[in-house]
């Protein structure tokens, strides 16, 4: 929530933010401005060394929840193939705008398990899965995208998180990235604005391996 709070009190002239705004919080910026670059997809990532994406390439939501949840403690308790070690929950800290994301798609207010480790950045919790052959979290796609041989992706449902699948909406696990203000951009702000949404700046989102905006 660092994003809007600064955005809101005035703290710096931006607050970057990735979730859907509530209504009451979209009141804050009525006189400012809310700019979207594009959208982020929290992929079901895991170690490339586990074989778990092998075996189980696939998830269900109910067996997202058992093992986000602490209800399914072993790999092998997922699947007699996989290894009988312990599954590591890494997840982003409870409260923020990614665990809010993971629970509106996944969880549904079943509690995140209290051994599941708290990961303050999207960062650190990518590199947990890949420094950790028995760890499973919520990851940012452009991430999963810039390390393609140490973090696998799993399918939810059947669905796979593909940029088609994304952009259909077939894929639900998904965030937008904004840009909010509490007051109109000044001359310069907007400068800046339009070119982040220009050919130029939208290319960047989509190197980052995130999906741009539609202009």
């Amino acid at each position: 929530g660092f994003g809007l709070k600064s955005a809101v009190d005035g703290t710096f002239d931006f607050g970057m933010v990735s979730k859907t705004l509530k209504d009451e919080e979209k009141q804050q910026f009525a006189q400012g401005s809310i700019t979207q670059l594009g959208s982020d997809v929290l992929v079901i990532g895991v170690n490339a060394a586990n074989p778990v994406a092998q075996v189980k390439p696939n998830l269900s939501t109910e067996e997202l929840v058992a093992i986000f949840s602490g209800q399914t403690k072993t790999w092998q308790e997922l699947d007699p193939a996989l290894p009988d070690r312990p599954i590591v929950v890494a997840v982003r800290d409870l409260g923020g705008g990614a665990s809010e994301v993971f629970d509106n798609a996944i969880m549904k207010g079943t509690p995140i398990s209290d051994e599941a480790l708290q990961i303050p950045s999207m960062g650190a919790l990518a590199g947990k899965i890949m420094d950790n052959a028995d760890t499973i979290g919520y990851v940012s796609s452009g991430l999963v995208n810039q390390n393609p041989d140490k973090i696998t992706p799993i399918s939810v449902d059947g669905v796979a998180p593909t940029l088609e699948n994304i952009n259909s909406g077939a894929y639900k696990v998904g965030r937008p990235l904004l840009l909010v203000s509490s007051d109109q951009p000044s001359v310069q702000e907007q400068k800046f604005l339009d070119y982040l949404l220009s050919e130029d700046g939208l290319k960047v989102v989509d190197e980052l391996g995130y999906i741009p905006v539609a202009r």
